[in-house]
């Protein structure tokens, strides 16, 4: 569940420790569930443009994100990669 004016998401009842930034990254993907988001969406959303990081960023902390709120990250149900486009948040 994810609770977008705490700005906090819990799994099985527990809060998750998720980063700001994966927060957001949860966020924005919910919000667009079952849309594919390129790569360049997310991180034009999360960084500024003035930012240091590059688009591999993205993968690393959606893989972070994923070992967070995925009961098997190595299968996920939830955030699901597009080869080739972004990922796409699977709304159950």
């Amino acid at each position: 569940m994810i609770d977008n004016e705490a700005y906090e998401c819990y799994k099985d009842g527990q809060l998750l420790n998720l980063t700001p930034t994966e927060l957001k990254i949860l966020i924005y993907l919910a919000n667009h569930s079952n849309q594919v988001l390129h790569h360049e969406q997310i991180y034009d959303y999360v960084w500024d443009l003035d930012s240091d990081s590059d688009l591999h960023t993205v993968k690393v902390h959606v893989s972070n994100l994923r070992q967070k709120i995925e009961e098997n990250p190595m299968v996920p149900k939830y955030i699901v990669t597009v080869r080739g486009f972004g990922y796409r948040f699977v709304c159950t």
